[in-house]
């Protein structure tokens, strides 16, 4: 068994995370690495793609650890940016 742990800003040097979410499907997507920061890797058409094939998996924030409040803080920004709130 093959599958991807997709890093959505990584990918950003070689294309659009849409396009590989599109072309690997559900079937290679295993899980999602996520920077929560100012950049911009289109979360709208991310989340939409992600979508469209049909992906349940887990998604994890790349970021360094904190107390209650900053992990609240990366919680929420999550859930923003994966349209959950």
């Amino acid at each position: 068994m093959v599958v991807w742990h997709m890093d959505v800003g990584n990918v950003l040097r070689n294309g659009w995370p849409q396009h590989w979410i599109e072309t690997l499907g559900a079937q290679y997507v295993f899980k999602l690495d996520v920077k929560i920061s100012d950049g911009d890797a289109g979360w709208e058409r991310v989340v939409a793609s992600l979508d469209a094939i049909g992906y349940d998996g887990w998604a994890a924030a790349e970021v360094s650890g904190g107390d209650a409040e900053r992990l609240a803080d990366i919680a929420a920004r999550m859930n923003r940016v994966l349209g959950m709130a």
